[in-house]
């Protein structure tokens, strides 16, 4: 974590990005564009790469997972549109196909809500819809050129990397309170991970359920 011992793992065909680790399976994700188009997979120690999802037209981007549910999200920026499969690359589903300018995406799994980042000529901005595609909300708009974005839904916060502007932000998951975290960078940030604790689905229900057991207790108890 500190950098130092670094060792490759994959060499790839055409230029990888947009990782992204399921450590309970022990597997890695990765985007190859753009000659390769496509979303591979590997065990997290490099071997056993396979090709998941050959992308025949435009560039595979995007990535994020739901692993609980099987899932593999994934965009298009050169079609615009946002698709979802299995986690081996069976069952692919197009969730958004018009009306976006998808550049990264992140998911917020328990709300069931998927964000992302656009780029368009005329719609710089963030959005999020639910997990099927329905319900697009546009939730921050006029930023310079965002790219990637990541969730910390325990502290209701999303961030972004706004290239153009060589700066970091973040706001509420609703989009509002914007704010800079970091300004004035020396190089373009492009995208951004964040170390926090991710709740599992359901975690915001079940803390709801135990406040209500011991409201209920305590009024139960309180004195006539």
């Amino acid at each position: 974590m500190d950098g130092s011992s670094v060792e490759p793992l994959v060499t790839p065909s055409s230029d990888p990005s947009q990782i992204k680790l399921d450590a309970t399976a022990g597997k890695i994700y990765w985007a190859e564009d753009p000659t390769g188009s496509r979303i591979m997979r590997a065990n997290l120690d490099g071997s056993g790469a396979e090709p998941l999802i050959e992308v025949e037209t435009g560039v595979p981007h995007g990535i994020a997972l739901d692993v609980s549910n099987n899932h593999l999200y994934w965009m298009n920026i050169e079609t615009s549109t946002i698709h979802r499969s299995n986690l081996d690359g069976t069952g692919t589903v197009d969730l958004l196909t018009t009306g976006i300018s998808p550049i990264d995406l992140a998911l917020d799994l328990v709300h069931g809500q998927m964000y992302w980042t656009e780029n368009g000529q005329d719609n710089r901005h963030i959005r999020r819809a639910n997990l099927d595609g329905t319900g697009i909300e546009t939730l921050v708009t006029g930023l310079g050129n965002p790219l990637g974005i990541a969730l910390d839904i325990a502290a209701d916060k999303m961030y972004w990397a706004d290239n153009n502007r060589l700066k970091i932000q973040r706001a509420n998951l609703d989009g509002s309170d914007v704010e800079d975290v970091l300004s004035d960078l020396d190089h373009s940030p492009t995208f951004i991970a964040l170390d926090v604790p991710i709740p599992e689905p359901g975690t915001l229900v079940l803390l709801a359920m135990g406040i209500a057991v011991v409201l209920y207790r305590k009024r139960r108890t309180a004195p006539e």
